[in-house]
């Protein structure tokens, strides 16, 4: 498909996605519902989304994150083990899922990222109330949160409604970028937030044409390249 045809895609997607994106923000949501999203972006990590949902839901019935078990760290540890390691059900059909992937270093990444946020702001909406830009909100997180990368604290952003203009840039994004940038390969090191911040100038940059929200540009073109590559594989 020609960079013209994926354009022409993105665009016509582009509303879509706007129109079915529930409009969400973080200040009206609950610290449980918070830390439900943070839980998720650390289970996302390289597992299908409907799997990190289904556990991540799970954990949140538990109730094991709660202020109280700060001082018991391995206690959460613990609960959290007890959930990845065993079936849960899938939110949206009859499928359930036997274990997930990475049970140990996943419970351990939940609790001290649950556990450093409550012991330096005493609760993720206070850390978030500490307003700034997202920028410095995503550096944050990342410097305070084992497991939790530039990518998934822009989704973190994204999906409490702190910032829409955070890239979420992954291997599509990135194919993408080399497919407008005549053919120049983009050295994919994103685990480096400097490195991050700098290819998702560039991004931002290229995609102010389709005259839509980062977030919202972000999620057709994910949708268009998942299927480009898809058509490629014919």
């Amino acid at each position: 498909m020609e960079l013209s045809q994926i354009n022409s895609a993105i665009v016509g997607l582009c509303q879509d996605v706007e129109d079915s994106i529930k409009s969400r923000m973080w200040s009206d949501m609950s610290e449980k519902e918070l830390i439900h999203e943070l839980v998720l972006c650390i289970l996302g990590s390289g597992v299908r989304y409907e799997i990190a949902a289904s556990y991540s839901n799970a954990i949140s019935k538990n109730g094991c994150l709660i202020k109280k078990n700060v001082k018991e760290p391995d206690h959460i540890i613990k609960s959290i083990l007890s959930i990845l390691n065993n079936q849960v059900d899938s939110l949206w059909n009859d499928k359930c899922y036997k274990r997930y992937r990475y049970p140990n270093i996943r419970a351990t990444y939940i609790s001290e990222s649950y556990c450093n946020i409550v012991n330096e702001f005493g609760s993720m909406k206070s850390f978030l109330n500490k307003s700034g830009p997202a920028t410095k909100l995503r550096r944050k997180l990342v410097q305070i949160c084992p497991g939790i990368g530039p990518k998934q604290a822009s989704h973190f952003l994204k999906n409490v409604g702190y910032s829409d203009e955070l890239a979420i840039l992954d291997r599509h994004i990135i194919k993408y970028m080399e497919m407008s940038n005549n053919n120049i390969e983009i050295n994919y090191q994103l685990g480096s937030l400097d490195k991050y911040e700098h290819i998702e100038s560039i991004y931002i940059k290229a995609v102010s044409k389709f005259n839509y929200p980062v977030a919202i540009v972000d999620q057709a073109m994910w949708f268009v390249m998942r299927a480009v590559g898809r058509e490629a594989m014919i």
